[in-house]
């Protein structure tokens, strides 16, 4: 790695490498939780099981594989939800902001990101939004211009500048503004 890519400092942000810390933490402690409640229920079905035994109920042990295949199959249907849940906060917001970049690569400075107050990238995507906003402006302000300028000339203007103006207005024509 070179010096110039090096990290200086790991800590940029508080409150929010905080915050991400802790919502990356509720993912594997949800998994903790799901287990113990899974162990509990399992050990519950286990005593109620050796109870009816005891009283000369006989369960068979299919009833019991289906039990736990549905139980195990409830938590990881639980630690999927959960997982959703926190990868969209991070995903989405960076979804919607390449969707925004591949516009405006393609000339279109009117479209802005619209994040939820929750959404993290929010900051990311403000800056966008501002730069976009004044590539917007400078743009149409260039256009005017141009469109002045075009106006102004007559019959007299050289060719040549004429051609150049109207090479300037062809290109500016591309951006959406």
């Amino acid at each position: 790695m070179s010096e110039k890519n090096q990290r200086s400092k790991y800590i940029v942000d508080w409150n929010k490498q905080l915050r991400m810390v802790l919502e990356l933490s509720l993912l594997p402690l949800s998994g903790v939780l799901l287990l113990y409640v899974n162990v509990k229920v399992m050990g519950m079905l286990n005593s109620i099981h050796q109870n009816l035994y005891t009283m000369g109920v006989q369960g068979d042990s299919e009833t019991s594989w289906v039990v736990t295949i549905f139980v195990i199959s409830l938590d990881v249907l639980i630690f999927l939800l959960i997982s959703l849940f926190f990868t969209h906060r991070i995903v989405g917001p960076s979804y919607k902001i390449k969707l925004m970049l591949t516009k405006i690569k393609e000339g279109d400075f009117t479209t802005r990101i619209y994040l939820r107050d929750k959404d993290h990238l929010n900051d990311l995507a403000s800056t966008i939004n501002d730069i976009t906003e004044t590539q917007h402006n400078s743009l149409k302000q260039l256009k005017e211009v141009i469109t002045s300028l075009k106006d102004q000339m007559d019959d007299s203007t050289d060719k040549q500048i004429k051609d150049k103006v109207d090479e300037l207005q062809a290109s500016l024509s591309r951006f959406t503004l």
